[in-house]
């Protein structure tokens, strides 16, 4: 990488551009230049410029330590390590630019700016613009921020830290690997070389063989706590599954004997709802006959009023038509009286309305001469009053530029008497201080003396301040020295404390594991489960005996009830054989006798009359029974016919019920007898399980235990609760025993954290050492510095003073007060320069008034006349507008013509429209009276033939209604409800005679099938009995069910797990031997910290760093050697002429450690980046404790690697080094804190 320009802007110091080019002469043939200058001018400021033109930041600003929060003159903070806090107080924009050929031999050229808001110096501070071009194609690569710092290190092959160790060693940073202790040398060679990837790959191995550990460790777990089942214990679950399929049949069939017993009771049950539902029945249908009463008298009287239906119609017609025509008759009279009224009026105002026409034409008429006058007299006062208005506003201009001209004239003549006044005001405040001159004249050199002085009374301040700070750290290092020390202390006691809890934790521990707390817990596991077991073969042979019991008295009682039930069987049969019998006979007379007595054969009968033909079958004799007599008839022999089908119903009954009672007997018995069986084989099954049980439970270590499961299940339930005591005293061990693990963990993490703070804190001891020994050599160095700032300040003050006594300042106030002492010869200057400046300004401004006074003035004059001029025409035009409108104002009493005009014609039409109107209304009203009258007569005629039918009509209905004993109203009322009712009337009372003969029978049927059930008999238990005890079968069932699934699980799942065995074991071997081999590597390389492999990679590459240096050393100065030392990083000096003996790098004087820190910064320059030296390599500030011999060295050494072609800028402010090196980028400072930048040379 080689630098060809740098330039910039406003940056610190360097206030105007400036330009460096290494590419064109002197610089480009020179190889070695210098960049001189005084402390403060901005040497330094050259280099930022180029790092944050490449990478965005500059070292001042980028080195560790404090980051605060410092103001900005836009009233806002930044931080202080923000690279745009080198923009230059009082500038609105910065720029660092710098063009460069990279190792790919193309010219590049990147840019950084900064700027204010809206271009202004008090503006925010805005984002850093960045931007990356090829020059050689002028192609813009990138202009994001950090897209264009990635971009120059990949041109360049150097990161900005490798930049700073290669191209660029800035103050303090020359001899930083020289001087480092071991943990900074390896932060070094880690962020220079790239070794930190060892660290990671460190950390990677460490994490991978733990990773395999675990995995191991989880195989192993999961095979340890996977145990299979034996072949026995598989055996033993299959004969149980056997067992429990034979108890659950016996449960089923007890359960339908169960179920069986308790849908007796449900019948029994519902039959007896069934007969309280139809008792129900009866009473609301007897009820509803009863009730429906009125509803037959009702439809009685409303079919008689049907039959008068015609007659009513024809008597309200006949009323209808009388009234209407009535009130036809008083409407027409009372229209025609109100109609002969309105004809009258309008008689007499058709009369008015055609005078006063005739009077508005004659008015309209009478105007016309007048109005041709007033309109010619109209036109003449417009147009006087355009003159006059034209006057006006000619007045009003000629007033206006009166007034312009007489304040222009004015203002011009007060501008003149200010500037006159300034110019005397000036005049006496410069002759109160007449020498001000001679300061004023010199501030400039003045200023830059000052700002050299403050800068060196600033240095010695600092340097004095920072020997008594250095002094302070050395102490505070002492103090942390101290306190390392007892902290060691501390934690070698707390180590000694925690082994001794260790050693009591581990002997209760041992004495606790010596019995196998977890053993017993499983033998005891094993036993509870052998008894609970024992204890359900116990129960279960328990209930086997009493289902045996119960099936034997089942099979006796339903014996008895099947034999019972064949008698009554053969008896039903002989009742439904009479019953049907009986209702044959009785069907068919019954149905003749319900319809001689219906309704309808009743309104037949009524219609008869003698010798007359009966309409149904045409006879003219009519032998028939009185009505009462029928109904009795017919209503004796139903009643016959029901008792006969009851008898037959409940017959069949009886049969049915015999037959299910003789089946279902039939059925018990079997079933009765298959579940004594079944009970005989679970009372051997269950011994058998009892017995194997037993078996299994001895094995677990338990005695005495019951022989037989006849009532051993009281002996089993103590046994259970003596092994639960048992199980919270082995549990309580159990717990003890994991406490005490966990306790010992924990002890050995708190022994392995304070020994590896002991560790820890070793290298701090080193560390602070160091510190106290490199402060006690600054603060004698900060001392020395001291020294020379203040005699530089006795030189300034004797050069100054004489100015100052000028003004009665001496140089004492300057350092009591140098600001206000400032302020004060600043102000001086400004109210000099300002008086000066006001007397010259206010001369110039009489010099241009003057002119502008005299054209003012001829201005103001021929305004005056042109104003005199437009006031007199205005005056004429005036008067001569006001003779007309007096003569207009005496026609048509002042009113416009157009307007009176308009007026009167408007009147005449309106009179006009009136009397055309009241015309037509008289014709209408005309019209109307001859209709009314029409419809008078009309009416009338029709009234008389109206009022004969409404008699006739009223007589006729009158006589008909006294014949059947109706009035007229209730006739209404009747008719009103109609025929629908009348039907509806008669269905209702038809449904409700229906109900009720069918409530009857369906009672009788219900209380039957009642009696019927209760005589077959109920169970002897109760249903909510029964009920209960078919729970307990279910219940029992299910948990046989649940028994019989889970061992199907077991067997299922065990056979899944034998075949995932397989591979696991398989699993476990590969896992091992992965581990191993992470083992062997982590053990050679691996480290949690990651510290061991980086350890090796950085040892490694500090060998080849100094073999490379060796071999630029060899040149810069063949008499040393560096070699490397021990396993810490150390490096130390090979001295070849004092027979290789083996130094301290410390005992190197100034210019021997310049020279072997070169080598060491060309070695990593080639180890950095992409291992290239740099074409181009500045070096700032690292002469100034050298003292001559060491110099000549130092400056020989460059002028060596000038001569292998690379160009070296040097930064100093040593004169001898000026000397030496005749070419030089000067930076010289101007005052105010500006800075400039020339070059200079022996032939330039």
């Amino acid at each position: 990488m080689q630098i060809l320009t740098i330039r910039g802007a406003n940056l610190a110091s360097l206030a105007d551009t400036f330009k460096i080019d290494l590419a064109e002469e002197p610089l480009r043939s020179a190889g070695l230049f210098a960049i001189t200058g005084k402390t403060g001018a901005g040497k330094s400021t050259i280099l930022d410029a180029l790092c944050l033109a490449l990478y965005g930041s500059c070292p001042r600003l980028s080195s560790q330590g404090v980051n605060d929060d410092v103001p900005d003159i836009a009233g806002e903070f930044i931080k202080s390590s923000d690279p745009r806090a080198i923009l230059r107080r009082g500038a609105a924009q910065g720029f660092a630019e710098v063009t460069f050929r990279a190792p790919d031999g193309m010219t590049y050229r990147a840019s950084w700016t900064a700027r204010r808001a809206r271009g202004k110096a008090e503006g925010r501070l805005q984002n850093v613009e960045r931007a990356l071009t090829r020059v050689d194609d002028d192609t813009l690569i990138e202009s994001q921020i950090n897209a264009v710092r990635d971009r120059v290190t990949e041109i360049t092959g150097l990161a900005y830290e490798e930049f700073r160790r290669t191209v660029l060693l800035a103050q303090g940073d020359f001899d930083a690997f020289l001087r480092a202790n071991t943990p900074e040398r390896a932060a070094l060679l880690e962020k220079v070389t790239g070794t930190g990837i060892y660290r990671d790959i460190s950390r990677r191995i460490y994490a991978r063989h733990e990773e395999a550990k675990a995995a191991l460790a989880t195989l192993e777990t999961k095979r340890s706590a996977t145990n299979a089942l034996t072949d026995e214990a598989r055996q033993a679950m299959r004969e149980e599954a056997d067992t429990l399929g034979k108890q659950i049949a016996a449960i089923l069939a007890e359960i339908a004997d169960l179920e069986t017993k308790i849908r007796v009771h449900v019948a029994v049950t519902e039959a007896r709802t069934r007969v309280t539902k139809a008792e129900a029945a009866e009473r609301a249908a007897r009820a509803s006959v009863e009730a429906a009463k009125d509803d037959r008298t009702t439809l009685g009287r409303l079919e008689t009023a049907l039959g008068l239906k015609s007659e009513q119609a024809r008597a309200l017609s006949a009323d209808r038509a009388v009234s209407d025509l009535a009130r036809e008759e008083k409407a027409a009279t009372d229209e025609q009286t109100r109609l002969a009224g309105i004809l009258e009026r309008a008689v007499e105002a058709h009369r008015k309305s055609v005078a006063g026409a005739e009077e508005s034409e004659r008015v309209f008429k009478a105007f016309g001469p007048q109005w041709t006058k007033a309109t010619k007299l109209d036109e003449l006062i417009v147009a006087a009053t355009g003159e006059a208005e034209t006057a006006g506003r000619t007045h009003a201009e000629m007033a206006t530029l009166q007034e312009r001209a007489a304040k222009s004239l004015a203002d011009l003549l007060g501008q003149d008497k200010t500037a006159a006044e300034a110019i005397e005001r000036a005049l006496e405040q410069m002759r109160r201080v007449p020498d001000a001159h001679l300061l004023a004249d010199r501030w400039a050199q003045f200023q830059a003396l000052l700002d050299e002085r403050a800068e060196a009374r600033k240095t010695e301040s600092g340097a004095r301040k920072r020997a008594i700070g250095a002094r302070k750290e050395a102490a505070d290092a002492e103090t942390r020295r101290a306190a390392l020390t007892a902290a060691d202390s501390a934690d070698r006691a707390k180590l000694a404390e925690l082994e001794t809890g260790r050693q009591a934790a581990q002997a209760r521990l041992d004495e606790v594991s010596k019995d196998d707390p977890q053993a017993r817990m499983d033998r005891l596991a094993k036993g509870e489960q052998g008894l609970k077991d024992m204890t359900r073969a116990a129960g279960a042979h328990d209930e086997a005996m009493t289902r045996k019991t119960g099936a034997a008295t089942r099979i006796s009682e339903e014996t008895t009830k099947q034999g019972a039930a064949a008698k009554a069987h053969g008896k039903a049969e002989t009742a439904i054989a009479r019953a049907d019998a009986a209702i044959a006979a009785l069907q068919a007379p019954v149905d003749r006798a319900e319809a001689a007595a219906s309704d309808m054969a009743s309104e037949l009968r009524r219609s008869l009359e003698p010798d007359a033909p009966c309409p149904v079958c045409g006879a003219r004799t009519h032998p028939v029974e009185a009505d009462d007599s029928l109904i009795r008839i017919a209503r004796e022999m139903r009643q016959q016919l029901d008792g006969e089908r009851r008898a037959l119903e409940t017959a069949r009954r009886e049969l049915d019920t015999a037959a299910r009672t003789r089946d279902a007997a039939a059925l018990a018995i079997t079933t009765a007898t298959e579940a004594r069986d079944t009970a005989d084989e679970a009372i051997g099954d269950a011994e058998s399980a009892f017995a194997e049980a037993r078996r299994q439970t001895l094995e677990s270590g338990l005695t005495q235990l019951p022989e037989s499961p006849a009532g051993a299940k009281e002996a089993l339930a103590t046994l259970s609760d003596k092994l639960a005591a048992r199980r919270v005293e082995i549990a309580e061990l159990i717990a003890e025993q994991a406490r005490l693990r966990t306790g010992l963990e924990e002890t050995r993490k708190a022994v392995q954290t304070h020994a590896g703070a002991i560790e820890t804190r070793a290298p701090k001891h080193e560390a602070v050492a160091q510190i106290m020994s490199e402060k006690a050599s600054a603060a004698s160095l900060s001392d020395q510095e001291a020294a020379h700032a203040a005699r530089r300040i006795g030189d300034i003050d004797r050069e100054i003073s004489p100015a100052l006594a000028a003004v009665k300042v001496t140089p004492e106030k300057l350092d009591a007060d140098a600001d206000a002492v400032r302020g004060k010869l600043h102000s001086i200057v400004q109210w000099w320069t300002t008086q000066v400046s006001r007397r010259d300004t206010a001369e110039a401004t009489r010099r241009e008034l003057a002119p502008k006074i005299a054209s003012a003035s001829s201005a103001f004059t021929s305004a005056q006349s042109n104003l005199d001029t437009a006031m007199r025409a205005e005056k004429d035009r005036a008067d001569a507008l006001g003779k007309l409108r007096a003569k207009r104002a005496e026609m048509l009493g002042g009113e416009e013509t157009e307007a009176h005009r308009t007026r009167h014609n408007e009147a005449r039409l309106k009179a006009s429209e009136e009397k055309e109107s009241l015309a037509a209304a008289l014709s209408e009203a005309r019209s109307l009276k001859s209709g009314v009258d029409a419809r008078l007569k009309a009416a009338g005629d029709a009234l008389v033939p109206a009022r004969k039918e409404q008699a006739e009509a009223g007589s006729d209905l009158d006589a008909k209604l006294a014949q059947v004993g109706l009035g007229r109203e209730e006739l209404g009322v009747l008719l009103g409800k109609g025929g629908a009712e009348a039907s509806r009337l008669r269905d209702t009372l038809k449904l409700i005679d229906e109900a009720f003969t069918g409530a009857i029978s369906t009672l009788a049927a219900r209380q039957d099938d009642l009696k019927e059930r209760l005589d077959k008999g109920l169970p002897d238990e109760t249903e909510p009995d029964l009920r209960a005890a078919k729970a307990t079968r279910e219940e029992a069932r299910d948990e046989m069910r649940e028994r019989t699934g889970a061992n199907a699980q077991a067997l299922k799942a065990d056979d899944a797990l034998r075949e995932h065995l397989k591979g696991l074991d398989a699993e476990i071997r590969t896992a091992k031997e992965t581990c191993g081999t992470w083992r062997a590597v982590n053990e050679a390389v691996g480290s949690k910290q990651g510290g061991k492999f980086a350890q090796i990679a950085q040892a490694v590459t500090l060998s080849l760093l100094v073999e490379r240096a060796n071999l630029h050393l060899a040149d810069l100065k063949p008499r040393y050697r560096l070699m490397q030392g021990g396993d810490d990083l150390a490096l130390h000096i090979v001295d070849g002429d004092m027979g290789d003996e083996v130094r301290s790098t410390r005992s190197l004087s100034g210019g021997e450690r310049f020279l072997v820190s070169l080598s060491l910064a060309l070695a990593l320059s080639q180890m950095g980046g992409q291992g290239g030296l740099a074409a181009t390599l500045f070096i700032d500030e690292g002469f100034g404790s050298l003292d001559a011999e060491d110099l000549d060295i130092a400056i020989d050494a460059l002028e060596t690697l000038q001569a292998q072609g690379r160009t070296i800028g040097v930064i100093s402010h040593v004169e001898a080094m000026k000397d030496r090196i005749p070419i030089q980028v000067r930076v010289t400072r101007r005052g105010a804190g500006a800075s400039t930048i020339e070059l200079a040379g022996a032939d330039f």
